[in-house]
């Protein structure tokens, strides 16, 4: 049952003091409010993090813009350098990964946040 209730954060610590929050999830009651018992569930199947290519993209670059840029006129010179830049600043990949921080010694805990912004926590479970 919720009173007053506007979202729930997933927290996660591996040495049972510091939590970082992993997750939000919006509260399912009704302006906030159930009278009657709302069930949740969050899974945790791995991070996902930012692997750069940029390095991997300019070596590619340059060895196109050295063959290229001798071969042609100036008004393509300038598309290919404007093309070349944009490519340079843009190309990030997402990739998810398994999770190796999930181990039994893992503590989570939900922050419960109302509609007024007060915050209550609840017990700390170790992960199963």
């Amino acid at each position: 049952m919720e009173t007053n209730n506007s979202y729930f954060i997933v927290q996660k610590s591996i040495d049972g003091s510091n939590f970082t929050d992993i997750a939000s999830i919006a509260s399912k009651a009704q302006n906030g409010n159930s009278d009657i018992q709302l069930n949740y569930s969050y899974e945790i199947f791995g991070e996902v993090i930012q692997a750069d290519m940029h390095y991997l993209l300019l070596v590619m670059t340059l060895l196109a813009s050295i063959t290229l840029i001798s071969k042609l006129k100036n008004i393509y010179k300038s598309l290919i350098l404007g093309l070349v830049c944009m490519f340079l600043f843009s190309c990030t990949k997402t990739v998810s990964v398994p999770n190796n921080t999930i181990s039994s010694k893992t503590e989570f805990r939900l922050k419960q946040v109302d509609l007024v912004g007060h915050i209550t926590y609840s017990e700390i479970k170790f992960a199963q």
